[in-house]
């Protein structure tokens, strides 16, 4: 080998060696594994209410992720709406095929929420949405309305149900 494919290769293994020992210090930790804390969303409901109306109630749903990756939406497959007497659980088609409206924050312009039939409702970092639900209609009484969000312990809220309408 001659003396300059030495002194390259040298270099080349210090500039690699120095890349990635300041990545991991960098981090905190010379050898462990990398972490990324905002990975996980942080959903929040913000207000949930129901009305009675044409045979049909309809949850309005005011949610917000908090936290978690900016990259791809945080998606809620599953809302459970339950008493001590009922409990509706509605998957992510059902979710779907009953989310008849989406009003978007108004500073949210850039990315839209919405709703798809494997990811539920889907809300985006930084980002906050009413959904318009529409369910069988539920009967006068106090309620929990419970979403799922994967890896993340779920969200809960209560809401009442009127008699009127």
């Amino acid at each position: 080998m001659q003396r300059q494919d030495v002194i390259a290769l040298t270099f080349a293994i210090i500039v690699a060696v120095f890349i990635l020992g300041t990545g991991q210090w960098a981090y905190g930790n010379l050898y462990g594994p990398l972490h990324n804390y905002s990975k996980k969303p942080m959903v929040d409901i913000v207000s949930v209410s129901a009305t009675n109306f044409d045979n049909h109630t309809y949850l309005l749903l005011n949610i917000t992720d908090v936290n978690g990756p900016d990259a791809y939406q945080t998606s809620i497959p599953i809302i459970v709406v339950s008493n001590t007497t009922f409990s509706l659980t509605l998957n992510s088609t059902q979710i779907y095929t009953h989310t008849v409206k989406i009003i978007q924050a108004p500073w949210n312009l850039n990315k839209k929420d919405g709703v798809s039939r494997v990811g539920g409702l889907e809300l985006w970092l930084g980002s906050e949405a009413t959904y318009t639900i529409i369910v069988s209609k539920l009967q006068p009484g106090s309620y929990t309305i419970t979403l799922y969000v994967p890896e993340v312990p779920a969200v809960s809220a209560s809401f009442t149900v009127s008699a009127g309408a």
